[in-house]
């Protein structure tokens, strides 16, 4: 019994608190206090906001005169309010429910003391029902009754169906509101379309035989919908699923565009390309389709064939890892020969020539070399240093001399490159002894930088 009657303590107190109650033997929060003018309505625990959110509760009214002196209580977060704060009443719903509004004073202005009262001055009348309705005329109340008797035999027995309407009222004003703003954005076209449709209006009142078939029409139309309404009853049923699995898609379609932005711009260039492309292929269409048609023969011989050249390959793998040292040796001799092309075939083809003057002797006839032998001061004598005049370039470039064309681009100033000038002490043609001119490096000729070419072995890859 003791437990039962705790319990019911505790579920009496937890109903007190939950509707407004303060919590016995609880400390009391800041209050202060707002004397309204014409506050009938204002209960206890009236809610206090201020933009919308709740700061706090009126925890007692007394009245004075034509006044109504209402203690307000805040909450700790929102306490202490400034003393230029502003306080009206407002009404919550339709039927009559009273709430405080508080408007934040200044943040400079001294906050008010605990206890204390606001300025009457801060304090704004608010227009209460009842203002509206005494207001009124008699005439005018009497037909706002007989009104308000129409509205409850319309209302009987669809109270269910206005509560559902006032329950969406929000969502439906927040929507409606939305779509205002977009026709007041799109005022210019929904102007438009109103005088647009002034015109079809017009244009179909005109033709009475034309609207009565659209009526008619219309009707079919309507009772095929009717004759349809559980296929259309199934069609709305899935379609919330259908927007869901669509806003999802569109969700994943959006982040694809977002990734697939920079390729479609790296694109363009090709798209613009593509055009003479296509063009292109275009004309050279019809060859390709015969060349196409001729590699059928090819096609099938290879079935054969390429199989037999994989075992060719195969089977002369070992052969190929053999030639690349084979290689290394032959190439840069190659490269010397395509150097020499000139040299080497008068080498092969004059050497006949070369040998083939005869001398008689005593035991019959011979054969001996033709040769050069240049005679000067520096053949003849022993000096110690070399002349000034001394020129001369045991390295020669390949065709220096082709066809005996003395000005050739192997010559500067029409003198034979030298291999070095630093005997003669001038550099080009001079009057008072022949000119010099040193040979270009002619290392560059295999890839080299030393001042004449050498043969190299080439280094190749082992795989």
């Amino acid at each position: 019994m003791v437990l039962f009657a705790l319990s019911c303590i505790g579920l009496l107190l937890f109903l007190w608190i939950e509707f407004g109650g303060t919590t016995p033997f609880a400390a009391q929060g800041y209050r202060f206090k707002v004397a309204f003018p014409y506050a009938q309505e204002l209960a206890t625990p009236a809610q206090v906001r201020i933009a919308g959110v709740n700061v706090g509760k009126v925890v007692s009214t007394q009245y004075s005169g034509n006044r109504t002196l209402a203690t307000i209580q805040m909450s700790n977060q929102y306490a202490p309010v400034r003393r230029s704060t502003r306080a009206i009443l407002r009404i919550k719903t339709i039927l009559g429910e009273t709430y405080v509004q508080l408007t934040p004073g200044s943040p400079h202005s001294p906050a008010l003391p605990d206890g204390g009262t606001l300025p009457r001055g801060n304090v704004q009348q608010a227009v209460q029902l009842d203002d509206i309705f005494n207001s009124l005329n008699a005439p005018t109340r009497h037909a706002f009754q007989q009104w308000q008797v129409a509205l409850g035999k319309a209302v009987q027995g669809n109270d269910q169906n206005l509560n559902f309407v006032l329950g969406n009222l929000p969502t439906f004003a927040t929507d409606a509101g939305t779509t205002m703003q977009v026709l007041d954005v799109q005022q210019a076209a929904v102007q438009r379309l109103i005088r647009e449709g002034a015109v079809v209006f017009d244009a179909i009142t005109r033709n009475q035989t034309a609207l009565r078939n659209l009526i008619r029409t219309g009707e079919t139309t309507f009772a095929t919908t009717a004759a349809n309404n559980k296929a259309l009853a199934a069609t709305f049923h899935v379609f919330p699923t259908f927007l869901f699995e669509t806003r999802k898609t569109m969700a994943r379609v959006q982040s694809f565009a977002l990734n697939t932005d920079p390729l479609l711009r790296e694109l363009e260039p090709v798209a613009l390309a593509l055009g003479p492309t296509m063009h292109a292929v275009q004309e050279l269409s019809p060859y390709l389709r015969s060349l196409f048609v001729e590699l059928r023969p090819l096609i099938q011989a290879s079935k054969t064939g390429l199989p037999a050249i994989a075992s060719v390959l195969h089977g002369a793998s070992p052969l190929l890892d053999h030639l690349g040292p084979f290689l290394e040796q032959l190439n840069p001799v190659l490269t010397w020969l395509s150097l020499h092309q000139q040299l080497t075939s008068d080498f092969i083809t004059q050497l006949g020539t070369a040998l083939n003057a005869k001398i008689a002797h005593f035991g019959g006839t011979g054969h001996y070399l033709r040769t050069i032998s240049p005679l000067g001061q520096d053949t003849i004598t022993l000096n110690g240093s070399r002349s000034s005049d001394n020129r001369g370039n045991t390295y020669p470039p390949p065709l220096w001399l082709p066809s005996g064309n003395f000005a050739s681009a192997d010559f500067a100033h029409s003198i034979l490159a030298a291999w070095d000038c630093t005997n003669s002490g001038t550099k080009g043609p001079s009057s008072g002894s022949p000119g010099c001119y040193v040979a270009p490096p002619l290392g560059h000729l295999l890839g080299q930088s030393r001042k004449f070419p050498h043969v190299l072995a080439t280094s190749y890859p082992s795989h």
